[in-house]
């Protein structure tokens, strides 16, 4: 045997990940879709015997006498979504299994309770085949809460008593709403919060905030905030006589009447101030308002509202989303029956274009300033949603459209897809691709919205008939209903998601072993000729895919081993990368600071920060050094074209594995692999071009380890 001189590094794990127990204990939660997250443990005594995954139980007692539910996984987070219940307490435990079959001790044993449901949705399956897989969310003026239903209508989630009405998410896990506050001059501040109802951020309440909050990906949020300029009452409708009879001539001929618009602001997300605002006064013409063309029979009312309020909303800006891709931000302007597409640069809040309308489309007005779509005849419309292929989706309400078409008996509402097809320097000429109509019984003559949903279909929600939420195929099929049984049915919106927990990530290091005997604490140990190498797997544990951005680094000033280095990863749901990080130690018996730091790229508030510390030592090895189990599982299919699978299964982390193909005559055909493999079961693919039929052999080589297999290729 050689004799090798290693240098070997360990990392202690000094806090234990202790913040990273999910559900805290005695926690009383406000959902039955419970995400559980625990600290990793330590390897059993021995070299080889690693912990390959965790047994987690979950049951209604302490002592565990009957199994709820029982599942095993190699991350450190674990989803149940069938078994529990409201209004009830649950006790989980977590144990290790090592690769030699044998299992570790119960990891403490945790509870939570859950809280009651507040909701009682019916839910009507059409064809549960083209069900979008996922739940749907749902936040509600009436009443002011916020709830999650399954594509059963088991209510999963809810706001727990507290005031909240959600406007919207970034379908990423970040959510977004309001909390009723009636205390308050301004009594519906929005908010950014999280599933346990923790206020993320807060806008400073001083002002209306309304509608919609959204966070940009500077990190800074922007809103919909009224403002008021005085003007006259326009006498083109019967309520001018009944404002001069009610209030004089003075208050409405002069400007001396509230007309309440609407501003688009940017707070600073640190100093909450206003960074940047789009004034609706300065883009849109007070030539157009409701009751323009009342003679001609098109008016929705506002007027009349008006002199009895002493107070004229104008503009009713009910929605506001950025594109990023665009540099554009869209509005949904309801009583104007106007969507507005407007210039802004996120990454440049002083450039002179930002502000600037693209488009308006929408109900013609007397200033001429609506660019298309007068034809689409869309009116009070709510929600604005743009999609990839630049289209948008709106809920047409249709409060003016039998104002419009005279053959209606009665208005109805309509979900549209439009294209705006935009011309290039300003302008468009929309027009529908796809459209909807509600039956009479599903009027919505206010809130409610259209989600278009990753399998084509179209999520639909209404106030009528105590609110309703449809999904309906691109072919015009109901698909699904719910029924929230509400008394007047104000729903603001609703959405499909993908569950309660779209984003979510751990990490596992990899030989992470005791520091020395069973006695003291754990470390990741690795055998390394030339830096302190560190190794970890990071699992996607959401159900979406996502990029996470990573970095490690040495958290002492004095004595860096490593200098910052991280990347960029996709990875799919359920599935992990393995990444490593390297460095220049000081010698043997020294130490140092690590931090490693995880976050989502698209939910912000998804970061997980694990701190170590790293130390050096000599370790004098009479192994050989290589791989202790490598099977060549199989080949499948074999004979096989136009591809092959080849599954293998390693038992420890190899960073100078190739894998090669040869011919019979020896030459090298292909390489189809080089790089690291860590432990487990893997499978690679090989598509060959531009060879002829016969014998392979596919050779797996790594150091002085070597496995070859045959394969036939045939045409």
């Amino acid at each position: 045997m050689k004799k090798i001189t290693l240098m070997t590094l360990i990392i202690l794990n000094l806090n234990l990940f202790a913040d990273m127990v999910r559900p805290v204990d005695g926690s009383s939660l406000n959902y039955t879709h419970i995400l559980f997250e625990w600290d990793q443990e330590v390897n059993a005594w021995g070299n080889e015997n690693d912990i390959i995954e965790y047994e987690i139980q979950i049951s209604t007692n302490s002592n565990f006498s009957s199994i709820l539910s029982s599942a095993f996984t190699s991350s450190l987070i674990y989803v149940e979504s069938d078994n529990i219940n409201w209004s009830d307490t649950y006790y989980w435990r977590v144990r290790p299994t090592y690769s030699d079959g044998s299992v570790g001790a119960w990891i403490d044993t945790f509870s939570f309770n859950t809280t009651d449901s507040i909701t009682s949705a019916d839910i009507t399956i059409y064809d549960s085949n083209e069900y979008q897989d996922g739940i749907t969310f749902l936040g509600s003026l009436e009443e002011n809460f916020s709830a999650a239903f399954n594509k059963q209508g088991d209510e999963i989630w809810n706001s727990n008593g507290i005031n909240l009405i959600m406007y919207n998410t970034n379908l990423r896990g970040e959510l977004y709403g309001a909390h009723y506050e009636p205390q308050l001059q301004h009594p519906y501040p929005a908010i950014e919060f999280d599933l346990d109802i923790n206020y993320i951020w807060e806008e400073p309440n001083d002002d209306f905030s309304h509608h919609d909050i959204i966070r940009l990906p500077d990190g800074n949020y922007l809103s919909i905030i009224e403002t008021t300029e005085n003007l006259p009452v326009p006498s083109t409708g019967p309520w001018y006589n009944s404002c001069l009879n009610f209030i004089g001539s003075y208050q409405c001929d002069g400007n001396f009447f509230p007309w309440v618009g609407d501003k688009l602001v940017i707070w600073d997300r640190d100093t909450k101030e206003i960074l940047w605002e789009w004034n609706a006064f300065d883009h849109y013409s007070t030539e157009d308002y409701d009751g323009a063309y009342y003679y001609d029979g098109i008016y929705g009312g506002t007027w009349d509202n008006a002199i009895q309020t002493f107070r004229y909303d104008w503009t009713h800006i009910n929605a506001v989303t950025y594109s990023e891709n665009e540099n554009a931000l869209y509005i949904s302007c309801r009583h104007l029956s106007r969507i507005t597409k407007i210039y802004f640069d996120d990454s440049n809040y002083n450039n002179p274009q930002n502000g600037e309308v693209i488009w308006n489309i929408g109900q013609e007005m007397p200033s001429g300033d609506v660019d298309c779509g007068m034809d689409i005849n869309f009116s009070w419309q709510h929600t604005i949603s743009p999609l990839d292929n630049g289209n948008f989706v709106i809920l047409d309400n249709g409060n003016l459209s039998n104002d419009f078409d005279n053959s209606l008996s009665s208005p109805i509402t309509r979900a549209l897809e439009i294209n705006p097809n935009e011309i290039d320097g300003g302008g468009c000429n929309a027009e529908i691709v796809w459209e909807y109509s509600l039956p009479p019984s599903l009027f919505g003559l206010a809130s409610g919205g259209v989600q278009k949903l990753d399998n084509g279909n179209y999520l639909i929600s209404t106030v009528a008939d105590g609110g309703t939420t449809l999904e309906v195929s691109s072919n015009q099929d109901l698909i699904w209903e719910a029924k929230y049984n509400l008394n007047v049915g104000l729903i603001h919106r609703a959405y499909r998601a993908s569950s309660l927990y779209p984003v979510e990530v751990s990490a596992v290091a990899l030989n992470y072993n005791y520091a020395d005997g069973e006695c003291c604490g754990g470390f990741i140990e690795t055998s390394l000729s030339d830096s302190v190498r560190v190794w970890f797997h990071i699992y996607n544990n959401g159900t979406m895919a996502e990029h996470f951005e990573y970095s490690l680094s040495s958290t002492s000033s004095s004595d860096i081993w490593y200098e910052e280095q991280g990347g960029v990863v996709e990875i799919q749901p359920g599935d992990y990368q393995l990444i490593g990080f390297s460095g220049v130690g000081s010698g043997p018996d020294s130490y140092n600071d690590v931090e490693l730091i995880i976050s989502s790229i698209n939910n912000h508030n998804v970061v997980k920060t694990y701190n170590y510390t790293v130390v050096e030592k000599d370790d004098l090895s009479n192994e050989d050094v290589g791989i202790n189990r490598f099977e060549l599982l199989d080949i499948y299919p074999n004979p096989f074209n136009p591809s092959t699978t080849i599954n293998i299964q390693i038992d420890k982390i190899v960073t100078n594995a190739e894998i090669n193909i040869y011919d019979i005559n020896g030459k090298l055909i292909d390489q189809i692999y080089s790089g690291i493999f860590s432990p487990g079961t893997h499978s690679i693919i090989w598509n060959p071009k531009n060879i002829s039929s016969g014998k392979y052999f596919i050779k797996f080589k790594s150091g002085e380890f070597v496995m070859v297999k045959e394969a036939l290729y045939i045409k």
